[in-house]
């Protein structure tokens, strides 16, 4: 039996180090929207419409991807998600405009198929992926403040945004590029009746260091 098991234990190791290792490293620009672009509320008394829409942002991160043709790759990224917010008073027509920006840490768990085999074409290559990515709100700036007490905080938001992944990627020698698609199905905000989602385009370029 002790025979058998390190038989099993060495076959492991021998599987686990004979899969290929992939290190990238990458940022990019990125596109986002809400899909509930416009929210009235209440502050002091006066109705306030407040409009949302989605700036340029930019992201940055790594990820470990494990295996051949077909892989795992799981990864970490910081974002920064520009959204130009707009409060107008229904009352006196008074308008005031800010770019939040929210500064978010993500989680991605994606996996692809690579459409040419990686032992006989080494330099060039093309990669589907999907898969998972939850992201958590760290903090938000402000270009000013309105003072309403509906302003965007960090407690406005879920612990955790849930999306759903689909990208192309194209790697030629230890450079590539990537675009993916963020599809969010959880709602963004906490606790305030407004169950908007988030969308969020990626476009990335960067390096990729293979074991």
């Amino acid at each position: 039996m002790k025979k058998i098991t390190i038989l099993l234990f060495s076959l492991a190791l021998t599987s686990m180090y004979a899969q290929k290792v992939d290190i990238r490293l990458y940022g990019g620009l990125g596109l986002s929207e809400f899909s509930n672009k416009n929210t009235s509320l209440l502050d002091n008394y006066v109705n306030h419409t407040e409009s949302v829409s989605g700036m340029p942002g930019a992201q940055a991160g790594f990820k470990l991807g494990y295996g051949h043709r077909f892989y795992i790759e799981p990864g970490v990224e910081w974002s920064q998600v520009v959204l130009k917010v707009v409060n107008k008073s229904n009352v006196n027509d008074s308008v005031y405009e800010d770019n939040a920006k929210m500064n978010m840490i993500a989680v991605p768990l994606h996996v692809g198929f690579k459409l040419f085999d990686t032992e006989k074409q080494k330099i060039f290559n093309v990669r589907l992926m999907g898969g998972l990515t939850g992201s958590h709100v760290l903090s938000i700036n402000h270009s000013k403040k309105s003072e309403l007490s509906g302003d965007f905080n960090r407690d406005d938001f879920k612990k955790t945004i849930f999306s759903a992944d689909a990208g192309l990627g194209i790697d030629i020698w230890i450079f590539y590029v990537e675009m993916q698609y963020k599809f969010g199905f959880t709602p963004v905000f906490a606790g305030n009746g407004n169950n908007s989602t988030f969308t969020n385009i990626h476009f990335n370029a960067g390096l990729k260091f293979s074991f």
